[in-house]
């Protein structure tokens, strides 16, 4: 005889006797992770896939008020907004992320670690705290400041103008990655003032029209205005992957050699990237 199964939201009392199984968040995890592995292998033009937009001025701002560490937990941050800018652990979760939620997507295993980074971006502005009223219950949530990131109005030609559009399950599955570092995320968001409209490069005019005068940047031009070691950009550029693919490739302008970042994690055009747009970013692992 086969026993019946109801399974009971804690939170809202809602009911569900259609149980199928019965997983773990460990087993769903995993499963979860794999889908979004998936996905971006699999990914055209036609598939659906969540972003949101990151307002590039705004990334300056940030700069100078956060480490390249503070700015990776930043970024990745976003990457859980709502419509409403609400921090969620998914666009289907019902509740907002609370803080031990947070510190789990952000990789972050101490209390007050997470409380410390809390509290500076909300001193800073970036971040909000603030009750939101769900299923007759309030509760706290986060809300990410919407002068750095939003998804609404995203039809709006006048919003996206100097904006990136990031893909949310990218970057989920990039900072997932045993190897990518907080560190590493923040020099990303560091370099999205400087994405190129028509090629995804990085260059010194990134809101330039006219694609016969983008002013391409060295490694050398870069390092400088980061102010950071020519040597550790060199470092990150080389070093930072995502499964099969590279998060930057190299690209031989005349003498110069100037840097291109994967479409499929930070995009500056309308739509999802074109299979053509991605490929030199494809590696070869030696096993």
């Amino acid at each position: 005889m086969t026993e019946k199964r109801v399974l009971v939201d804690i939170e809202t009392g809602e009911k569900f006797d259609d149980v199928v199984s019965i997983r773990t968040k460990q087993q769903q995890d995993i499963i979860d992770n794999e889908k979004r592995k998936q996905a971006y292998r699999d990914a055209q033009g036609t598939e659906k896939h969540p972003f949101y937009f990151a307002k590039m001025e705004k990334v300056r701002g940030a700069d100078n008020m956060l480490s390249m560490k503070e700015q990776g937990y930043f970024l990745v941050m976003q990457s859980y907004i709502s419509y409403e800018n609400m921090l969620k652990m998914n666009n289907d979760s019902k509740l907002p992320m609370t803080k031990k939620e947070l510190a789990e997507v952000l990789k972050i295993k101490k209390a007050h670690t997470i409380n410390a980074l809390v509290k500076k971006f909300v001193d800073l502005g970036l971040v909000s705290e603030d009750k939101a009223e769900l299923y007759g219950k309030e509760y706290k949530a986060f809300y990410i400041n919407k002068e750095y990131c939003f998804r609404k109005d995203v039809n709006s030609r006048t919003s996206v103008k100097k904006t990136v559009r990031v893909f949310i399950d990218n970057i989920k599955e990039l900072y997932a990655e045993n190897k990518i570092k907080p560190a590493d995320i923040g020099f990303i968001y560091r370099l999205i003032p400087f994405v190129n409209y028509h090629h995804n490069l990085i260059t010194a005019n990134p809101y330039e029209v006219d694609a016969s005068k983008d002013k391409y940047i060295t490694i050398e031009q870069l390092a400088e205005a980061l102010g950071m070691e020519g040597k550790l950009v060199s470092k990150k550029v080389s070093s930072l992957y995502w499964g099969d693919m590279a998060v930057f490739a190299r690209i031989k302008v005349g003498r110069h050699t100037v840097l291109k970042v994967n479409p499929l994690i930070i995009y500056r055009q309308e739509g999802y990237p074109e299979p053509s747009t991605y490929t030199e970013f494809t590696i070869t692992r030696k096993k």
